[in-house]
């Protein structure tokens, strides 16, 4: 059991008061799990009694940031009055409802009733097309479940059409794109829109391969990787809400993206919308380091491949490696 593997610890076994029997020390540890917040600059966690007891919500008003042992709570939109302070407890910024009601069930053993989940809000990962959307040309036309009502023309989806629409996506999610050509042919039937969770996960899947086997300007480009991380970003703004942590983390990527293909007007406007972002999500510079960083970026992007990797504390061997690279291409 979990409590007699502590007591065989060295370390471990001299903490644990006496008399604490094996059936308490396991409530004490599965408190302690679930309740603690990670801290990775220290590589360990802490139990921070106000944040512990924030409330979740697949729609937070608040995100959380450490700083060695200081964690710090951002407001991320207006908040009333009497209302709970929440957090999101999970990974599930880009899933279906369905999906994120199992994954906490499973984690944390309760039923999410926030308004993403009990349908008082649209489901955002799963864009439709609005079968008026030819009509309307000008107009931006997307269908969310559970209301199946268009958000440009407002035209209510009957029955049959929601049916139809649930089958079609049902059958890509037994068989989800793999490819780019596989995404375009969906595209095509014009029932899923690009934001879709299904096809999301696959543009996403490809753009951080590619962008991860990229090492100069010309693959990049022959890759088209620019085109595919603009849709990426597209659809994180379209389908998060307006100030999130992912969003931190795709501008900086998309930032780096542009260090590679040499274009370092957008690094630095990427390496500014995550500063930005992380100003309004995480906190100011002086409280958290993820802000100072993204600060420093803004303001001096880093102008080849090999000076981006000494940024991220690439090994010592991998930049020189880098910098070969790019002297044989000036050659």
């Amino acid at each position: 059991s979990c409590a007699a593997q502590i007591r065989e610890n060295d370390m471990l076994a001299g903490i644990i008061p006496p008399g604490v029997a094996d059936t308490l020390l396991g409530k004490l540890i599965s408190g302690l799990n679930t309740n603690c917040h990670t801290l990775e600059d220290i590589g360990g966690s802490g139990l921070f009694l106000s944040a512990c007891i924030c409330e979740h919500s697949c729609v937070p008003n608040c995100n959380f940031s450490t700083n060695r042992t200081t964690l710090t709570l951002t407001a991320v939109r207006p908040i009333k009055e009497g209302e709970s302070l929440t957090l999101d407890y999970g990974e599930n910024y880009y899933r279906p409802t369905e999906e994120r009601l199992i994954d906490l069930q499973d984690s944390y053993g309760f039923v999410c009733t926030c308004p993403a989940c009990n349908g008082e809000v649209p489901d955002k990962s799963r864009a439709f097309e609005c079968p008026k959307s030819s009509e309307h040309l000008a107009q931006k036309h997307t269908v969310f479940p559970p209301q199946w009502k268009c958000i440009g023309c407002g035209h209510q989806l009957a029955k049959e059409v929601q049916e139809r629409y649930e089958q079609i996506e049902a059958r890509h999610k037994e068989d989800p794109p793999e490819s780019l050509e596989e995404v375009k042919n969906i595209l095509e039937e014009k029932i899923l829109k690009k934001e879709h969770y299904l096809l999301f996960d696959c543009l996403d899947a490809i753009a951080h391969q590619i962008a991860s086997e990229c090492v100069s300007a010309q693959d990049c480009i022959e890759q088209e990787l620019e085109l595919l991380w603009i849709a990426i970003i597209e659809c994180i703004e379209a389908t998060l809400p307006e100030f999130h942590f992912n969003k931190i983390i795709y501008y900086e990527q998309f930032a780096q993206i542009y260090v590679k293909l040499g274009d370092l007007d957008k690094a630095k406007e990427f390496f500014t919308k995550a500063y930005e972002m992380a100003e309004r999500v995480v906190g100011k510079s002086e409280l958290c380091p993820t802000t100072k960083d993204l600060e420093s970026l803004a303001a001096n992007p880093p102008k080849t491949v090999a000076e981006l990797m000494r940024k991220y504390q690439n090994t010592s061997k991998e930049i020189e490696e880098q910098l070969k690279f790019e002297e044989s291409l000036q050659s």
